[in-house]
This record gives C-alpha cells, structure tokens and sequence, in this order.
C-alpha cells in the first residue's frame, strides 16, 4: 500500500508520517531562473541582450521510516522572476532574479538555478546565462545573449532535470542586423520516451515591428515529477528606435517544473527593451509505504544526511 503527497505551491509546509509507514520515496526538482533582460542604447553602439535563466536539478532518495520523525519541513523552490524590460534610453538590462532551492528536510535538496544576466551597452558583455541547479541529475545551463548572431540556445536535458532558457537577441554597433533571440533547451527525451520542446527564439525586429517575443517551455504533464523545458529568448528590436515601436521582444517563460526563462532582446533607444522570462516554480513527491518496501529509483537513504546538491 502506498499514500501520494504532491507539493507544487512554493514555500514551506509540512509532510506527516502515516500509520504502519515502511518508508518513502521522494522525488524533488529545483526551481528556474529568470532570465535577464536587453540594454537600450544609442544608435551605433553595442546593445547586448539579456541570458536565459537556467533549469532546476532533479533529486530522488528512498528513505526508511526509522529514520524519519512524524513530520518533516517541506520546501518548494520558487522560480526566479526575469529581470524588468528598460524603459530608459542608454541603460543597460537587469538581470533576473535566481530561484530558491528544493528541500525535503535533512534528507533531500534539489537545486535551485541561477539566473541570467542582463545586456550591457557598449563596453559591456551580453547578458550570461545562468547555470543549471544541482542535484543527483543537474539542470541545463541557460543560453547567453549575442549582438553577432542568434543568441545562444539553452542546454537541453535527456533525464528528468529541467532545461536553460535561450539567450536574447542584439544589436551591434555596426547598426546592420538585429538578432534573433535562441530557442530553450529541450527536456526529457530519455526518461519519457518523448521530449518536450524548448521555447522558439523570438524573431529580430524590423523598421517599425518590434522583436518577437519568445516562446514558453513546455511543462511535463500535472504534477509529474520531472523537469520541464527551457524558454526562449526575445529578439532584437530595430536598429533604430522609432517612438516607442520596434522594441526588444520579452523572454519567455519556463516549462513546469523548473524550466529556465529566456533573456530579453536589446533595443534602440526610443523603444523598451525586452524584459527577461519567469522560471518556474519545484516540485516535491512524497510516496509513503507501508508493508515490504523497496526503493523505487533514487538513492538509498542509509545514514543521516542529505542527497542531491544545492547552490548556497
């Protein structure tokens, strides 16, 4: 006999022991980054776009019920926000925000990712992108932001971590070619059988059409306990700002649970950049035996301490 517990909202709650408990399985995936958002500058300059945000780490561990007290701390990772479109000409991109780690107890941490970077100006860098949360499989790294080509796509995953978020597109100082944004890194190809699709990049802008935005990663189906797929990035407003149109296209959003946001496009000062995608939210399920139990996946839980990994 088993009982299922399925937590997806974040902050802290509490799991309860059941009568006749064997043990339990747990399975945790960390939460995404938000990706940055593009710089907005000045005609024949560098305006460098925003870096994907990167994909929550997956963790599963058996746990016995000797080891386990009546009640145990249950913590969702929140999902970072992406960092804030420009509305300011000559200033550079913000960066998102990094999400909050996994955590059943002292037993098991399913790392949280870090967020991406924002687009500088020139002098500046292209918005980084942040790297993957850690755990018994690590997250993908989320895509970094380029003013030469199409931003760099987010790392996909084939296990049940989550995907990075693709990079923003720019504009370099040549003033020639606004760049498209980089599409999110798929997920889940080998645990599933099926893979779930990266975000596309958003298209580069034109004179009086804004960068399109990118797309949103796809989810693993309700309250699976995998990682989903990375976002796209947004792509490069015009070369020139045209009051207010041809803005930087926004990164899109992460795919449940735990994909990375996309980074947002740079713009022409006289139009917003655009802003970073959200990461998405953890997950946490908590199977409780009771009769013969075996670990079902993950780790043995043998000694006090912890599986998985987590950034500090």
């Amino acid at each position: 006999m088993s009982a299922v517990n399925i937590y997806t909202t974040f902050g802290l709650t509490a799991w309860s022991a059941i009568a006749d408990l064997t043990g339990v399985n747990v399975v945790g995936v960390g939460s995404g980054g938000g990706g940055g958002s593009g710089a907005r500058g000045a005609s024949a300059t560098n305006r460098r776009p925003g870096g994907g945000g990167g994909g929550g780490g997956y963790t599963s561990v058996f746990i016995p019920s000797q080891m386990l007290p009546a009640s145990v701390t249950v913590d969702v990772g929140r999902g970072g926000i992406g960092g804030a479109a420009v509305t300011a000409d000559t200033t550079a991109g913000n960066a998102g925000q990094e999400g909050t780690n996994t955590v059943f107890g002292p037993y098991l941490q399913a790392g949280r990712s870090v967020e991406g970077q924002g687009g500088g100006l020139t002098g500046g860098v292209n918005g980084a992108g942040g790297g993957g949360g850690l755990g018994e499989v690590s997250g993908g790294a989320g895509g970094a932001g380029s003013i030469t080509s199409t931003g760099t796509a987010g790392t996909a995953v084939t296990d049940s971590s989550a995907a990075g978020g693709g990079g923003g597109g720019g504009i370099e100082s040549a003033d020639v070619t606004p760049r498209a944004g980089g599409a999110g890194g798929n997920a889940g190809t080998q645990t599933r059988g099926t893979t779930m699709n990266g975000g596309t990049g958003g298209t580069a802008g034109s004179t009086g059409v804004d960068g399109g935005n990118g797309g949103n990663g796809d989810s693993v189906v309700t309250n699976e306990g995998r990682g989903g797929a990375g976002a796209g990035g947004g792509g490069a407003g015009d070369v020139v700002g045209a009051g207010g149109v041809s803005k930087g296209g926004s990164g899109g959003n992460g795919g449940l649970y735990g994909g990375g946001g996309g980074g947002g496009g740079a713009s022409t000062n006289g139009s917003n950049s655009g802003a970073g995608g959200d990461g998405r939210d953890g997950i946490v399920i908590v199977t409780s035996l009771t009769g013969v139990a075996a670990a079902a996946g993950g780790g043995l839980l043998t000694h006090p301490g912890m599986a998985g990994g987590m950034r500090g």
